[in-house]
């Protein structure tokens, strides 16, 4: 006894160190694990087998108590062991038979002595890098004893100042600031000691250092408590010292800025505000308020911010009346069984087991005693499962309690009620402007970077980059703080592309953040391991998809059944969306992408991904011609994410063919929605010159005719007129007389915009015969679609060459056809032709109706080109009518559309709309048509919308 050994080897001080705290016996292969992770288990149990031998031969026989399979420190062999001292002293002090915030003369000394005991924290300098479940231990315990500390000097301190020592009261209250300097209560309390012993001087220099350092460590100001206590002080307005004693141990305020008595608890320290989470924690708040509600489960992945989030909403419970009985919070990241459950939550309690009954019925009897709410935290109980059947027995035993856990996992237990966690909101784009700050993941990014010592002025320039660091880390707090840390030593633009280049980019070397908190690697390894094999591989194959996916996708792709799903979504490593659709958190899903590869699986992966997505395209094209289309085209609007990594992927693994015939097939879609030619063109142009001119030839005359129309339509007719010609050689030689049509009049169109009306004329006709050809062969094969879109096509011919009777018959015919089938972007392109063609021809009120029956069609599709069109039509139509500045209005709306859409018209309405714009601006003065042009181009899309509808005609 009383004895110094030196115990040289280090991973044997640190057994050591766990076995006397804990006070338990362990298995074997638990202590290996523990102590040497990366080793296989043989190899874990000889270096614990040495390691146990070293203790053996420094302690001398007596003190362990080994056999073959377990390990243990021998509680009855006399060691005196520091912490065990600290605790049990303050556990003295509940005995004497008041609250445990009160103090009574018998606790002054007890708790002074547990105060002189603690000379340094818990294994102050010692750590273990390599073993992170160990430091992870470690990390709390030093946390749990650091609180027991704040707790017992805060009580010396207000215990000493009711009787009077203040000097003794001062020496504390100074200790109680060194353990942490942003709290504020102990700011204030040694101000107040300083002013009631008349030091004036030194509680106005206490101030100071207080706004000096949450200025420097937060950037904020003290609280208005504070500043009110500072005037107090200014003014001398505070009664002199006191020197009353009072042996009931019943507190009594000093003063005014006195806080107020509150429930036992123990919650962490928390140096940082809390930001954002303001609808989280107000459904915490319903749930925890609400009589059915006994157990509730914050889940999300590692890192999203549930323990901060748990933290926040107990120290809310604690300063309400809601746990009038006691806030507890029992951290249990560094168990590893549910064997030692009871124990730590006793611990963290400082409850003391009586030997001879079941330390289970204790502490049920303990908590079932409770005669008021009383909340216990169970913080990260992922790796408990089977801890969870206790917490059930607890609640029934007890009806005063009710639990607050956080966990990766759901606990799937009857009375359970769950909260998932996601990351805080973040700007959609980087055109946030002025809102940016708004974002509550932008103000931790900022906030984190200032505790750092870094001052970054938020210029337009960075505001970009701050959002995408946002963006890509999906508004996960952890991935925040660690982009954050970079901001000492790279910008935030080097910040961005770091993330993007790797995961493995977002670490930390503070050292007072938890081991599993120091990368996202880390964060994600754990729960991986938490993972079965079966588990694991879907979820790694799961990687491949982009923008979320459907079960039919999950399954077919990556061998996901539904139950694998759901069991990966209540283990928080998926999200179910309300669509049905499930999705990754982007960082996890990155993850899961480095798991696919070490498993050398990506190729495959992949290879199976673009055949679902080619096939998925490939149902879909006929049905954008009927009566499903609009049903079709918002599945794969879904789907634009995965469908870009499909293409993506055929390009890279030298999938051409593949690859070549999805974006022939993509080429429909992408010309009823828009929005996307300015992509379409890009994946065509890639796509083809990776296929080069050996590809098949259905498919490159295909998209070489898609790639025509999307250059025309931006304006390129230098790239369409080369792509058209290459699509008319591809299509003569398959014979297919509707493409080389196709073809042809596109060529027309070019030529005849360029100038050349003799060679337009020339290929319009040659248009004009082959889809005449082509008629007889549709209709025998019943090809409707295609019918009424070459109709629809000989109109466009005809009216090109202003045989307006010609037009309007094959356009009528061509809309029967459309309107049979429920073909809505048909139907809306067929009325749209009628309505020039009733313009032209004097029918100006069956023009309107056209035009605006079209107007309302294009906007359910989404086809922006056609709303263009049909503004510009209705637009020519108020200019005919006189209404010039309605017409002049439209028209500034229609450019406008063109504009934003990154379309063109269609060439005979561009050559309408062309004409008639110069018939309204010469009718009004420059001046006048400049504005009123400039307050259509100034109208939303909506806004145009329904100014077009509002046009009456009267004649």
């Amino acid at each position: 006894m009383g004895e110094k050994i030196k115990i040289n080897l280090h991973k044997a001080q640190a057994l050591l160190a766990y076995l006397a705290v804990t006070k338990r016996n362990y298995s074997r292969d638990a202590l290996a694990t523990l102590f040497w992770p990366e080793d296989d288990q043989s190899k874990a149990r000889g270096n614990l087998r040495r390691a146990l031998s070293r203790l053996n031969t420094t302690l001398g026989e007596g003190y362990l108590t080994t056999d073959q399979e377990t390990a243990g420190l021998n509680l009855k062999a006399g060691l005196w062991l520091d912490v065990e001292q600290f605790q049990g002293r303050l556990a003295q002090c509940r005995t004497h038979g008041h609250a445990p915030d009160d103090v009574c003369s018998d606790c002054l000394p007890v708790l002074a002595e547990a105060a002189a005991l603690y000379t340094d924290d818990f294994l102050a300098g010692f750590s273990l890098p390599d073993c992170p479940d160990f430091d992870e231990w470690q990390f709390f315990q030093r946390e749990g004893l650091q609180q027991a500390l704040a707790s017992a000097l805060d009580r010396l301190v207000r215990g000493n100042s009711d009787r009077g020592n203040y000097d003794s009261a001062i020496l504390h209250a100074r200790r109680r600031l060194t353990l942490d300097r942003l709290h504020e209560p102990a700011q204030r309390q040694l101000m107040l000691l300083y002013a009631l012993t008349g030091q004036w001087t030194a509680a106005m220099r206490q101030y100071e250092e207080c706004v000096g350092v949450l200025d420097e460590e937060l950037g904020i100001l003290p609280s208005e408590e504070t500043k009110a206590l500072y005037q107090d002080i200014i003014a001398k307005r505070l009664p002199p010292p006191k020197a009353n004693r009072r042996e009931s141990g019943v507190q009594e305020s000093l003063a005014s800025t006195s806080p107020p008595p509150v429930p036992p608890h123990n919650p962490l320290l928390q140096p940082t505000p809390f930001i954002g989470r303001e609808e989280e924690l107000a459904r915490i708040n319903r749930c925890l308020t609400d009589a059915d509600c006994r157990l509730l489960t914050l889940i999300g992945p590692g890192g999203i911010g549930k323990t901060r989030l748990a933290l926040e909403a107990a120290s809310r419970s604690l300063s309400s009346d809601t746990s009038p009985g006691g806030v507890y919070f029992i951290p249990l990241a560094a168990l590893n069984s549910a064997d030692f459950l009871v124990s730590t939550i006793a611990d963290r309690l400082n409850f003391i087991f009586q030997g001879g009954i079941d330390p289970k019925v204790q502490l049920f009897n303990y908590f079932g005693g409770q005669k008021q709410a009383t909340l216990l935290v169970l913080d990260n109980f992922e790796q408990l499962a089977d801890g969870a059947d206790l917490l059930a027995d607890l609640l029934q035993h007890a009806p005063m309690v009710k639990i607050l856990t956080t966990s990766r996992e759901r606990l799937n237990l009857r009375d359970e009620w769950v909260l998932d966690i996601q990351g805080l909101p973040f700007p959609p784009s980087a055109e946030s402007g002025e809102t940016l700050e708004s974002y509550a993941s932008v103000q931790l990014f900022l906030q984190t970077a200032a505790r750092l010592n870094t001052v970054i002025a938020l210029s337009d320039a960075d505001k970009p980059f701050v959002a995408r660091i946002c963006q890509l880390v999906e508004g996960m707090p952890l991935g925040l703080e660690l982009a954050a840390a970079w901001t000492r030593v790279l910008s935030c633009r080097e910040i961005v592309n770091e993330i993007e280049k790797s995961l493995d980019f977002l670490t930390t070397s503070l050292r007072d953040v938890p081991a599993r908190h120091r990368s996202l690697i880390a964060v994600f390894d754990h729960s991986w391991h938490l993972l079965s094999p079966e588990e694991q591989g879907v979820f790694r194959r799961l990687a491949v998809f982009r923008g979320g996916f459907s079960r039919e996708a999950a399954e077919q792709v990556a061998g996901a059944s539904l139950p694998l799903l759901a069991t990966l979504a209540d283990k928080s490593m998926l999200r179910r969306w309300e669509s049905g659709r499930y999705g990754f958190h982007e960082l996890l899903r990155q993850y899961a992408a480095g798991k696919l590869d070490e498993a050398g699986e990506t190729g495959d992966g992949r290879s199976r991904h673009l055949t679902f997505y080619l096939s998925l395209a490939e149902e879909a094209e006929p049905r954008f011609r009927g009566a499903e289309q609009i049903t079709w085209l918002d599945r794969l609007n879904t789907e634009n994410g995965n469908l870009r990594a499909a293409l993506a992927w055929s390009l890279e693994g030298g999938d051409t063919a593949t690859g070549l015939r999805l974006v022939a097939t993509l080429g429909q879609f992408w010309f009823m929605r828009s929005q996307q030619y300015d992509e379409a063109l890009g994946w065509l142009e890639r796509v083809l010159s990776a296929a080069g001119p050996a590809a098949q030839a259905e498919e490159r005359a295909k998209a070489c005719n898609w790639l025509g129309q999307f250059a025309l339509y931006q304006g390129d007719d230098a790239k369409a007129k080369k792509a058209f010609e290459k699509s008319l050689v591809l299509y003569r030689r398959l014979e297919d007389q509707t493409g080389i049509a196709d073809s042809l009049l596109h060529i027309g169109d070019i030529v005849s915009s360029q100038g050349d009306d003799i060679a337009a004329r020339s290929l319009y006709a040659e248009a004009r015969s082959k889809y005449e050809e082509s008629l007889p062969g549709l209709r025998e094969r019943g090809d409707d679609w295609t019918i009424a879109r070459s109709l629809n096509l000989l109109g466009e011919i005809a009216r090109t060459e202003e045989d307006y009777a010609s037009a309007r018959s094959f356009y009528e015919d061509s809309l029967a056809i459309r309107r049979k089938l429920s073909d809505t972007r048909g139907v809306a392109v067929s009325l749209h032709n009628l309505g020039h063609v009733a313009h032209h021809q004097g029918d100006f009120r069956q023009a309107a109706a056209y035009f605006k029956e079209s107007l309302t069609l294009s906007q359910i599709v989404s086809d922006k080109g056609s709303v263009a069109g049909c503004l510009a039509g209705l637009a020519g139509l108020a200019g005919t009518l006189k209404q010039l500045e309605r017409a002049t209005r439209l028209f500034g709306a229609a450019e406008a559309t063109v504009r934003d859409s990154v379309v063109r018209l269609e060439y005979p309405d561009q050559i309408v709309h062309d004409r008639n714009v110069a018939a309204a601006r010469a009718q009004l003065d420059e001046t006048t048509f400049a504005t009123i042009w400039s307050e259509g181009s100034a109208m939303t899309l909506e806004q145009a919308i329904d100014y077009a509808l509002a046009t009456e005609v009267d004649q």
